[in-house]
Order: structure tokens, then sequence, then C-alpha cells
């Protein structure tokens, strides 16, 4: 903080009651932390308050480290939510019924192309349109730099206009309903709720991470009552571990991380994206799937984790090889094979 500048956390002591070192005093600003090496820095618009250093993560994509020692039960960043949006559980519901294949195989890759249709539906898309229309256009960006896990393009080299990527144009902003066949026949558009066709494709300029659908898919959280999502501009970007170091605690609309074991400078902070089987809500699950592995002859802890893996993949789009996961790799890929081929 500059001399003279008030914190809003605490009455200039360092310290805060309730959470410990107070983000602002106390915290180091990205800018003044020297990179490790072989981590490449990221710009994260607000994360300059928090004791948070964005930088990509080999095989993850972006990541958040811990910029100082955060001990266990400490805050590490609070944050009300960027963008919501009431209505996409029955919009997804709706998208589902209009997506699904009958005669596909009900296995994760499967499942991973139907939640990959159903992120560029017309009705996902639009009512994620309709709340990114209310934002101001620094807001809106920060929603469209986050990552979407179902695009396998690059958007920043030459992607595809393929439905659901955010553009604009010399007429305002908007997103890709349909390509047209014909590639002299243009591109269609919805602008400010009303659709534009024909469109040249060298009027516009790609200005999403990914389709609206999926980068709010990959994002959100839902609220803990109705059908309500919210997407969180930094905590967003914390990677996934089956071990995490940190927990997420839901306050109302606002998400508050905390450190639930000591947390090194330069270390990265990873939450859990969901709850393991182990966790109480699963236990009837959990007992049904040991009874079956058991009578299949196979490990039922290992095919715990490699059905925990395969949720992940049909969600996010990756394989976990966290701790846990790497040292029971063999064992539970090959359990997973042996279920789905009964």
């Amino acid at each position: 903080m500059a001399n003279g500048e008030v914190c809003c956390f605490c009455p200039r002591s360092g310290r805060v009651a309730k959470y410990g070192l107070c983000p602002l005093c106390d915290g180091a600003s990205p800018e003044s932390d020297d990179a490790e090496p072989g981590k490449k820095e990221s710009r994260v618009a607000g994360i300059d308050k928090w004791p948070l250093r964005a930088v990509a993560v080999p095989g993850a994509g972006l990541g958040l480290v811990a910029t100082r020692l955060k001990a266990a039960g400490d805050l590490i960043i609070g944050e009300a939510p960027l963008l919501t949006v009431i209505g996409m559980e029955a919009a997804s519901k709706a998208a589902v019924c209009a997506n699904s294949d009958p005669m596909s195989d009900v296995d994760g890759t499967s499942t991973r192309f139907l939640n990959a249709r159903v992120a560029a539906d017309d009705r996902v898309v639009s009512a994620v349109a309709a709340a990114l229309d209310d934002l101001s256009p620094e807001l809106r960006r920060e929603f469209l730099e986050l990552s979407d896990s179902f695009s396998n393009a690059d958007l920043q080299h030459g992607m595809v206009l393929r439905p659901g990527v955010w553009v604009s144009t010399p007429f305002g902003e908007g997103y890709v309903v349909a390509e047209e066949a014909k590639a002299t026949c243009g591109i269609t558009l919805r602008v400010a709720g009303r659709l534009v066709r024909g469109v040249e494709c060298q009027l516009l300029e790609v200005r999403s991470a990914g389709t609206l659908g999926g980068i709010f898919f990959t994002n959100a959280v839902g609220a803990s009552t109705g059908d309500v999502f919210h997407v969180y501009p930094i905590i967003s970007r914390l990677n996934h571990s089956c071990r995490p170091n940190a927990v997420v605690a839901k306050k109302r609309e606002r998400l508050e991380i905390y450190a639930v074991e000591d947390i090194a400078p330069s270390e990265e902070v990873r939450i859990s994206y969901m709850q393991d089987y182990d966790a109480d809500k699963h236990s009837e699950l959990r007992a049904q799937i040991c009874h079956a592995a058991l009578g299949a002859q196979l490990d039922p802890e290992a095919l715990l984790i490699g059905l925990f893996r395969q949720k992940l993949f049909v969600k996010w789009g990756f394989w976990c090889l966290c701790c846990r996961c790497i040292a029971n790799l063999s064992e539970s890929e090959a359990a997973l094979e042996r279920w789905q081929s009964f």
C-alpha cells in the first residue's frame, strides 16, 4: 500500500481478526516477486490484492501459486461472482435431450462428446450471452479470458469461427450462431439479441478464449439452492487435486478459499473440483460400487479412483495426475478398463 492510503480490511495493523494476515497490507504484490524459473507469469485482473500469482503450469494450463507462506486455516482469497446465470439447469436438460444419441455407448468419451455438444447448444449459449450483455466491457473481458475445457482449438491462432465463439464486429459484439455451408454465405451472428446473417469473416475478430457455453460449464459453480450458477474471475483459475491443499467455502454468493495445510511461497494452490467418493454424501454409492467391484473381482479402491478420474475427464477434459492418482495409476486404469468391458 502507498503511504497515506487507508486499508479497507484492517486499521493499518496488517492483521484481520477473523482471517489472520491482511491480504492487502501483508501481501506481496505479484510485480514484486520474481517469477520462479520455468514458470511463465500471466496477468489476471484483480489478483494483485491477494497473495497469489498466476503462472503457466506444465500440463495444466494456468494456475495460481502463493506469493507468501499461508498457514493451515488462513484465508487465501474471497470473491463475489463475476457473472450469474439463472435457469441454466433447465436449459442444459433441454440441450441434453436434443443432442443425445440413444445408440451411443455410455462411457467417458461418449459422455464427454455429449457435454461438448450441449455446451455449443444455442439454448445454453444464449443464456450465457444474455448475462454477458449486462456486464461492463472490462468484466466481460475477464469472463471471455477464462478457459474452455471443451475447446480443442487454439482460438488465438486461426481458430475456426464455430458456434458460441464471442466476436467483435464493426457493428457491435456478439457470438457466432452458425457458419453457413457455403463459405461465400458468411457467418450468422447474434448481436444484442438480433440475428445478423452473411457477415464476412474478415470483419470478425475473436474475443473469447473458447465458446460461451464451454467457458461457462468449465468454470461455473452452482448456488446452494435454486437453478442459479456463478462464475468467479480468479478462483475459477485454481487447478484440481484429489489431495488438495485448500478448500472452498460458500458464503451466500461469495466463495472463499482457505488453506488446509501450510502452503509455501511459489507452491501451487489446488482445490478439489468435486467431492471424492470417500465423502459422506457418496457413502451409499461407494458401497454399491465396492460391492459390484468385488463381484467382478476388481480392486474396489482402484476402481473408485478410476471412476473419479473418468468423471473429471467428462466434465473438465483432463485425467487427473495428482499425487494420489499417480501412485495408483496403473491399477486404476486397469480396473476402469475391465469395468467398462462388462
